[in-house]
């Protein structure tokens, strides 16, 4: 699957989703994950390399889940700076939880 080349501002929304993310994971055993309702793959298999489910969370907004959200790496790491500043492969899967437009989300 080939993505576009990311912006600046795709790239610190990523790396601020990412540590947000982190921030509020907590680190998982190697098995299926489900969190509210979505179910994360403990690998998953990007260009020829194995990510590992690193930790899955939801984030909520009054009170209702907005989405839920599961960083793969290719190793574990344990803190924000680990994972921002990590140079190899990383998916941050988001799955909506309800509809919301794009102004809402950000």
């Amino acid at each position: 699957m080939n993505f576009p080349p990311m912006t600046t501002r795709s790239m610190k929304t990523f790396a601020l989703a990412t540590l947000g993310l982190t921030l509020s994971l907590t680190l998982l055993p190697a098995s299926a994950v489900e969190v509210a309702g979505v179910s994360f793959r403990p690998s998953i298999a990007i260009d020829k390399a194995s990510l590992m489910l690193n930790g899955a969370g939801v984030r909520q907004q009054s009170s209702a889940g907005l989405y839920s959200a599961g960083l793969y790496l290719e190793r574990k790491a344990a803190t924000p700076m680990e994972v921002v500043s990590y140079s190899g492969l990383k998916q941050l899967r988001l799955v909506m939880l309800r509809d919301i437009s794009s102004k809402q989300l950000l």
